[in-house]
């Protein structure tokens, strides 16, 4: 038995009722040029609890794990049972996943001081101002509930992301995965500095054109689908089985997919399994968790979030048939290249707006063009994935938070509104 699963089956035993308590404990390296410390790393360990009470939860949290800590955040929890609950989830079996590599868990300072004077020296050939951060950090996750639920789990993810500047304007890079051996600093470096606008902008009158999104931004525009309209099954009442996106589009949330940020369990101890949503542009699944699941008479698809309601964490767009970017661009006349969005407000529904673009260039007979500084864009998520016309033959993840993360392509789009 794990030791966080031991602290788990302790805690539980302090509940009285019916509850579940749920151990995580990440270690973390984190090493950084420019601004920030060069090396800091860091141990945390929660223990969270869900505790019922007359049908109704509660939870309350504690970093303190002697017993008069555990009890009290316990008798919190049981306070604060005013939520409907539907009762706690039995125990099922769990698979294994590809969201742990032995190495990155080793978390080396001597491999990550090595990456960063890798990336301050690329920086420095390339003539660009560069600060950024790589960390590495290993998860390990133990469920114990009144249910009968005893699970373990272990994850590793290596981050990083860059910012290069030059000439008052600035760029940013960044990627992640389960193994450090497949992110690369010095390459974000890169990256980020082919991103910084070259030569004077180009103008762009306000307009509805047409839209070449790299992996970064559809990666956002996928997150946000899959938060506003994919989860809970409210949003998609009644589309279910009807087209909602273009054909080329085939997306899934798949936590054992070869790359993505595996997990073997949910918040609420329930299985995590590969579950298509959208498949040739037709709705086909929503994700939920036990609450959820309840009020549509279903059962929970394992996407219980911690921090509240169901979310897919693990999503997967199918790539297509461009080489790059640039292949997606030659069929255009006039439209816009947008790598990564900033400054992004969202509204109910899937509708959103970014304030401003990383990356924006101007696409003139099919090439890539001069760079579009000032840029606004506003649209739906739903918009997007119902206009999309091509996809990028070779999907790359992109972390969007840090317990999620998109596997992506970049995207053809008909059109978004871009000011």
């Amino acid at each position: 038995m794990s030791a966080e699963l031991s602290l788990a089956e302790r805690a539980l035993g302090l509940v009285g009722g019916e509850g579940q308590v749920t151990v995580t404990r990440t270690r973390a390296l984190r090493a950084a040029f420019g601004d920030a410390p060069r090396l800091v790393e860091r141990d945390v360990q929660t223990v969270r609890f869900v505790v019922l009470r007359d049908a109704a939860a509660g939870e309350a949290t504690t970093t303190a794990v002697d017993d008069d800590a555990l009890r009290a955040a316990a008798a919190r929890a049981a306070d604060a049972a005013r939520t409907e609950h539907p009762g706690l989830p039995g125990p099922r079996p769990y698979r294994g996943h590809h969201g742990f590599d032995l190495g990155t868990a080793s978390r080396d300072p001597g491999d990550a001081l090595r990456r960063v004077d890798e990336a301050v020296a690329t920086a420095g050939s390339l003539g660009v101002e560069a600060r950024g951060v790589w960390e590495v950090a290993e998860t390990r996750t133990a469920i114990a509930s009144s249910a009968g639920i005893r699970a373990s789990d272990a994850t590793t993810v290596a981050r990083a992301a860059v910012t290069a500047g030059r000439d008052g304007a600035s760029a940013v890079a960044e990627a992640g995965a389960p193994a450090a051996r497949d992110v690369d600093l010095a390459a974000l470096v890169r990256e980020a500095a082919g991103l910084l606008p070259a030569g004077p902008p180009a103008d762009l009158a306000p307009g509805s054109y047409p839209v070449v999104l790299g992996e970064p931004a559809v990666a956002q525009v996928l997150d946000l689908l899959g938060t506003a309209l994919l989860s809970g099954g409210e949003a998609l009442a009644g589309r279910l089985g009807t087209r909602v996106a273009a054909a080329c589009i085939n997306l899934s949330d798949s936590p054992r997919f070869t790359g993505q940020l595996g997990r073997a369990f949910d918040a609420e101890g329930v299985p995590k399994a590969p579950l298509p949503l959208i498949q040739d542009g037709v709705a086909h699944r929503v994700v939920h968790d036990v609450r959820t699941a309840a009020r549509a008479g279903t059962t929970s698809t394992g996407h219980a979030d911690e921090h509240g309601g169901p979310r897919p964490a693990h999503l997967v767009l199918v790539g297509g048939g461009a080489a790059d970017a640039a292949e997606l661009a030659a069929p255009v006349g006039r439209g816009v290249y947008l790598h990564r969005f900033e400054g992004l407000a969202a509204a109910p529904g899937g509708a959103f707006t970014a304030l401003g673009v990383c990356g924006a260039r101007l696409i003139q007979d099919g090439e890539l063009g001069a760079p579009l500084r000032g840029v606004r864009v506003s649209g739906s998520a739903l918009g997007v994935v119902a206009g999309a016309q091509a996809l990028g033959a070779r999907p790359r993840l992109v972390p969007v938070a840090e317990d999620r993360a998109v596997v992506c392509p970049p995207m053809r789009v008909a059109s978004l509104d871009v000011r």
